[in-house]
């Protein structure tokens, strides 16, 4: 009675709208109804609600198993059901297994739905009935009137493993091939490694060849296995609002000769950030210590924490890991931010603080309004006696000093607190002309750097010489002495550049005029060469010619040769003259 009072209050909430009351046909039943297997194998039953008349929204029941033939390995919701009044259990000592659920408004109307599969494994022979010993099916009228009318019951044929005889076996059959399961992918987490913030789930599938349907349900079991009831088969499927946490989308596809095995695809849901956190300041020796260490750590109840950031003083933020610890930090109050992600991308932000003792700011109290260019000007300020001062003009350091170095007596009209000192500095720095903003700060004896000062503004004024009578700005002057620089270095390119071209052509001319007195060498040396051979064979030809004739005819030739050369390169010194 407990449980039905559970799970009629569950019916009311869940479909409170006015619906006329009428009353119909519905049942608890399983499937398949019967099925045959040997002692050791397992087998796996769907529970089922039937309601084709009117639609329902909530169930519960309890259904019996003989414990000395059948014992339960695993239960698996299967979908139907959003709500569990009364999670799925079983009890292999009482041969029982109780659910209590329910779904929203409309609620369910059809032949058949599966709520809860049970995976029973077979002990000892004989036939097993499984069936209810209880049970409620709610209509969704608003009033939660039980329309059950009747139950089905599965019997489980159990025989030993068959033993091995004599008798001639049947040939084997080939096996028929694998049936194919869907192939499953998501557009809104596509990774079943990864996290995602997203509560949305848009799912697609394609559908195997030769399967006329699939079934598929979303649950939080890996290894669920949808019922046999065909689903619409559009391909895709999306689950809006679904919790934080590990889900599986499983599906499979009917074939004429069976389901194919199932699919499972894995999605991983964290919209919740990090948990609340503090961040802890530690530094050695109080607030006069610069270098300071900030400690944190978080912690994310689903995908793990996967990063931190920091950010102080506005600036942007940066990686870092715990402890994490700033050097030589200004004195003031200081702000910071620690961002802890997760793994699916949310965040949480931790704010904390930390002071930093030092030296006040040093005040500008004299600075001049026109600075002439190239001469030297004064400033004075008060800073803390003992401390360094850093004067910067736009940013650039131009003067460093220790402050009790260049103090002066005060006067009238600059008041100087205790524990201060007025100073004066001469700069003499090199700028140009227009505005320009004078800042300061200090460093005390432990290294600590004060804010900077209030900006001073100044302007740079070029001075006036004369020349030839004539006044002229020492700006103007030195625009003009640089334009003239420029213009120099440029003629200088220019004749430069001419010079190279002159020689490169002189190198050309002069190339090709050695080739052409090479090529003439060597026509004059080829006909020196014929007329000496033809000459020589000439005299041996004529038998009237003795040795000595012979010998001075060949001392004539070597003679006439040697004149020929000494014309020839007499030859090509004049016309290099000539190219020169």
């Amino acid at each position: 009675m407990k449980k039905f009072f559970h799970i009629a209050v569950v019916a009311l909430i869940l479909g409170l709208a006015g619906w006329p009351k009428t009353t119909q046909a519905a049942s608890l039943t399983l499937s398949p109804s019967s099925a045959s297997l040997t002692v050791g194998q397992s087998k796996t039953i769907s529970i089922l609600v039937v309601s084709a008349d009117q639609a329902m929204n909530a169930s519960q029941g309890v259904v019996s198993f003989p414990t000395d033939k059948l014992q339960v390995t695993s239960l698996a919701k299967t979908g139907l059901f959003g709500y569990w009044t009364q999670e799925p259990t079983y009890s292999n000592n009482s041969g029982t297994v109780s659910f209590a659920g329910g779904l929203p408004t409309p609620g369910y109307k059809g032949s058949g739905r599966s709520v809860l599969t049970v995976t029973f494994k077979a002990k000892k022979t004989g036939a097993a009935k499984i069936s209810f010993t209880s049970g409620v099916i709610l209509a969704n009228d608003g009033q939660g009137t039980n329309i059950l009318t009747g139950y089905g019951s599965a019997t489980l044929n159990i025989t030993s493993v068959s033993q091995n005889t004599n008798q001639p076996s049947e040939p084997s059959q080939p096996e028929a091939p694998a049936m194919p399961s869907p192939t499953v992918s998501s557009s809104t987490h596509p990774s079943s490694d990864a996290w995602y913030n997203k509560s949305d789930i848009a799912i697609t599938w394609s559908r195997p060849n030769g399967s006329s349907g699939v079934s598929y349900v979303l649950d939080q079991i890996s290894s669920t296995v949808p019922d046999e009831a065909l689903e619409e088969n559009t391909g895709t499927q999306e689950f809006r609002q679904t919790a934080d946490g590990i889900w599986y989308f499983h599906i499979r596809a009917r074939f004429p000769t069976g389901w194919s095995a199932v699919k499972h695809f894995r999605i991983q849901i964290d919209t919740r950030p990090p948990e609340n956190f503090t961040p802890q300041v530690s530094r050695e020796g109080g607030e006069n210590n610069p270098d300071v260490t900030i400690i944190f750590a978080t912690t994310d109840t689903l995908s793990g924490i996967a990063s931190y950031a920091f950010a102080y003083d506005d600036d942007s933020f940066l990686p870092i890991t715990s402890p994490y610890t700033l050097k030589k930090q200004k004195a003031g109050l200081h702000q910071f931010t620690v961002r802890a992600t997760d793994k699916a991308g949310n965040s949480r932000d931790a704010i904390g603080q930390f002071n930093v003792e030092g030296s006040p700011a040093p005040r500008l109290t004299k600075v001049p309004r026109v600075v002439n260019l190239f001469e030297t000007f004064s400033v004075e300020g008060l800073a803390t006696e003992g401390d360094t001062v850093i004067l910067l003009i736009d940013g650039k350091e131009v003067a460093r000093f220790l402050s009790e170095s260049y103090k002066i007596d005060s006067r009238a009209g600059v008041a100087v607190p205790e524990g201060l000192i007025l100073w004066r500095q001469d700069l003499k720095p090199l700028l140009l002309p227009g505005e320009h903003n004078l800042t300061a700060y200090s460093v005390n004896r432990f290294g600590i750097e004060s804010p900077e000062s209030v900006p001073a503004s100044f302007k740079t004024l070029g001075s006036v010489v004369q020349i030839f009578g004539m006044y002229i700005s020492t700006w103007g002057l030195i625009v003009s002495l640089l334009l003239i620089i420029f213009a120099l270095l440029l003629l200088l390119v220019i004749l430069y550049e001419r010079y190279r071209h002159w020689q490169k052509q002189q190198n050309f001319d002069i190339n090709r005029a050695e080739a052409e007195i090479n090529e003439e060498i060597e026509r004059l040396q080829s006909a020196l060469d014929k007329d000496i051979a033809g000459t020589i064979r000439s005299a041996i030809r004529e038998k009237s010619v003795q040795a000595t004739t012979h010998e001075k005819i060949k001392t004539d030739l070597v003679q006439a040769r040697s004149r020929i050369d000494a014309l020839l390169e007499k030859n090509i010194k004049r016309k290099r003259r000539s190219r020169k």
